[in-house]
């Protein structure tokens, strides 16, 4: 969320973060006034960032979430990971990171399926809480980790059932 915070300040200025945060409970503005790069904070609360900034700053119509996912992984990733990450496959990447998941997150876990060497499935199962703004954050920050590894002609989709996450992208 430190990530949310800076996407905010750098593209709206400092006074719209004060902003975002005077649209938000008192204890949700005091848990996000006080943000670390290496925090743990609670899923539900991410929810609720999100949606507080796409109201505040965006349309109210969830645009804004898809732009801050590809700001997180361009973030996320840096000029190392990049490198690294130019040699191997966005199928593997997908799958190391579907493993990672839970260092980040308390709840989901991912069922990743690599197709071919230009298409990998994935499906996101028992997040909670769910919401379904999260589908386009993640189609988001996957497409921008893909393209910023070097893949081209990238197209990420998802598609929520029955509270599961189902993600398809192919690549070239």
């Amino acid at each position: 969320m430190h990530h949310m915070r800076t996407f905010v300040q750098r593209s709206f200025g400092d006074a719209a973060w004060r902003e975002v945060l005077s649209s938000m409970s008192p204890e949700d503005a005091s848990a996000l006034g006080g943000l670390v790069p290496v925090g743990w904070y609670p899923l539900a609360l991410q929810h609720r960032l999100l949606k507080a900034i796409d109201a505040a700053l965006g349309e109210g119509d969830g645009n804004l979430v898809a732009r801050i996912g590809c700001y997180e992984a361009q973030q996320d990733l840096t000029v190392v990971h990049r490198l690294f990450l130019k040699m191997a496959n966005p199928g593997f990447v997908l799958q190391q990171a579907g493993r990672y998941w839970g260092r980040f997150y308390d709840s989901g876990t991912w069922d990743i399926d690599r197709v071919s060497s230009t298409q990998a499935n994935g499906v996101l199962r028992g997040l909670d809480p769910f919401d379904p703004s999260m589908a386009d954050y993640l189609r988001a920050y996957i497409g921008e980790m893909w393209a910023l590894m070097g893949a081209t002609s990238v197209d990420v989709k998802t598609v929520v059932r029955g509270g599961d996450i189902h993600l398809s992208g192919r690549w070239a």
